[in-house]
């Protein structure tokens, strides 16, 4: 007979789980293989928490917790089975931009239960909307992780989970929870910590770049991520595996698409991008020290600059922007600069021709221009010369939406200029046209 000595409840839990529902794991891993129930013995009094199983369950034999399996009903299946294809097939690029990963699906009695991480409302409340709350529920959902099993050498019919096994998988868990970055010897400390994805670290986009002296515009109608360095521009799609590198080559531009080992994503209302491909891009030199888990950057060329040092392609507009805190007031400069070798025309409302939105640490927006505004609706029409720009100024008097003045906190300032398109013209793509500004009080 082989015995199994598990020495954990969760051990215990996952076999229970995988014979009693019909389950779906997202990263497709391969079916474990079970053993014959009539040969399984496992010595309960070690596994169970006795505070929280019913005694009577000592004396149960998995033979007998497997003699009536739980009937899902063909409903179930079915529903579970449209929802996998939703999720693991057809929208997966869409589900990746939402900031959450699927972790299963699982048919149940009257629902299909559906996990998630990182868990939040509105993440559950967005697939509440695509496949609604009477046969749904979604619930936090945990990445499987495999335990290293040690074979005992003289019987090799006794299987063993040992305690440094677990206590290995333990540190390692907390290893991976560890990730630091350190730029030219010194620690970054970040709000929220870089993870490993496919063994490539993945970094929060706020705050390495600036601490390499590289520039970060964020675009979310396009969920695209901006990154400037002296005459390099860095673009990434959030859940695309390529980005796009243009370069400032004796005055030349020149553009090229590479291939990424892993995409940027959202985390949890976070951006975070592949560290090693984006800062080696931006001519940095990166190691990676495995002992301590530390991701160490060596920049010597990158220096604090401006989208400015690199032209925009001929043929677009660009929209910049700049502010500076004076008489408790925060005044926004900006401006929409043409990069066209022809003049151009341009139609704008006689009232509003700009919205700003301001947003602080937890996306709560504070300040909109438009509020308590009224705008005339006559057209108007302005000319822009090549290399020429049109300018506006806006001032904030830094308090929010309930009156109250604020005086500290990191915010972010969406600044839109509102160009009305003519159907007959170039359309304009929505990047060219918005500036984001990050500035603290």
């Amino acid at each position: 007979m082989i015995k199994s000595k598990l020495i954990k409840t969760l051990t215990l839990g996952i076999c229970f789980t995988a014979l009693s529902s019909n389950m779906v794991l997202a990263n497709g891993g391969v079916q474990p293989s079970i053993l014959p129930s009539d040969m399984i013995e496992i010595d309960l009094n070690q596994v169970i928490d006795m505070k929280r199983l019913p005694v009577d369950l000592l004396d149960t034999s998995v033979s007998d917790l497997r003699q009536e399996p739980r009937e899902i009903s063909g409903e179930m299946i079915q529903k579970q089975k449209e929802i996998d294809r939703y999720l693991f097939k057809d929208h997966v690029k869409e589900i990746e931009k939402k900031g959450f990963a699927v972790t299963y699906t699982g048919a149940f009695d009257d629902y299909v239960e559906i996990g998630i991480t990182p868990y939040n409302e509105e993440s559950a409340q967005y697939l509440y909307g695509i496949f609604g709350k009477d046969q749904v529920k979604i619930v936090e959902g945990q990445q499987a992780s495999i335990l290293p099993i040690e074979i005992d050498a003289i019987d090799i019919g006794v299987i063993h989970v040992s305690e440094s096994t677990l206590e290995l998988k333990s540190q390692r868990i907390k290893e991976d929870s560890g990730v630091k970055i350190q730029v030219n010897g010194e620690f970054l400390q970040l709000d929220v910590e870089p993870f490993i994805e496919n063994d490539r670290t993945l970094i929060p986009l706020r705050g390495v770049m600036e601490k390499l002296g590289a520039k970060v515009e964020w675009y979310p109608e396009e969920s695209t991520v901006k990154i400037y360095a002296e005459d390099i521009r860095i673009e990434l799609v959030i859940g695309e595996d390529t980005a796009k590198i243009t370069k400032n080559i004796d005055g030349e531009l020149k553009e090229e698409r590479i291939k990424l080992g892993v995409k940027a994503k959202i985390v949890g209302g976070r951006t975070f991008i592949p560290g090693r491909f984006v800062t080696e891009t931006l001519g940095a030199k990166v190691d990676w020290d495995n002992s301590s888990r530390v991701m160490m950057i060596e920049s010597s060329n990158i220096s604090d600059i401006d989208s400015e040092g690199l032209p925009i392609a001929e043929g677009k507009f660009e929209t910049k922007g700049s502010y500076v805190i004076k008489d408790d007031k925060v005044v926004f400069d900006f401006e929409l600069m043409s990069h066209y070798t022809e003049p151009k025309e341009l139609q704008f409302g006689s009232g509003q021709q700009f919205e700003i939105v301001i947003v602080n640490e937890e996306d709560e927006e504070v300040y909109r221009y438009s509020d308590d505004k009224f705008f005339t609706l006559a057209l108007i029409f302005k000319n822009i010369n090549p290399g020429e720009a049109i300018k506006w100024q806006d001032e904030w008097d830094m308090t929010n939406k309930e009156g109250e003045k604020l005086t500290s906190g990191k915010y972010q300032a969406k600044i839109n200029v509102l160009v009305i398109e003519e159907e007959k013209k170039e359309k304009i793509e929505k990047s060219q046209l918005t500036t984001i500004i990050d500035f603290s009080l």
